[in-house]
């Protein structure tokens, strides 16, 4: 059951990038949206999709990161 529900949710994610993919103009991928540029949002989503996926406390982020000091 546990599996069956993580399979469904994971479903319904990919298919609402799909459905975001789709409706937002390429155009518009580099407008401002929510503070950030489109397409890092779409960026961000994907990136903590991976990241949650494979193991969020063993994961290594890809080299082209930047490290970010706060």
């Amino acid at each position: 059951m546990y599996f069956e529900s993580i399979q469904c949710q994971s479903k319904q994610i990919f298919d609402n990038i799909d459905i975001l993919f789709d409706s937002i103009p390429e155009t518009e991928f580099n407008s401002i949206k929510g503070g950030f540029l489109t397409w890092k949002n779409f960026y961000h989503c994907i990136h903590s999709l991976d990241k949650n996926f494979i193991d969020p406390t063993n994961y290594q982020e890809p080299d082209f990161h930047e490290k970010i000091w706060m």
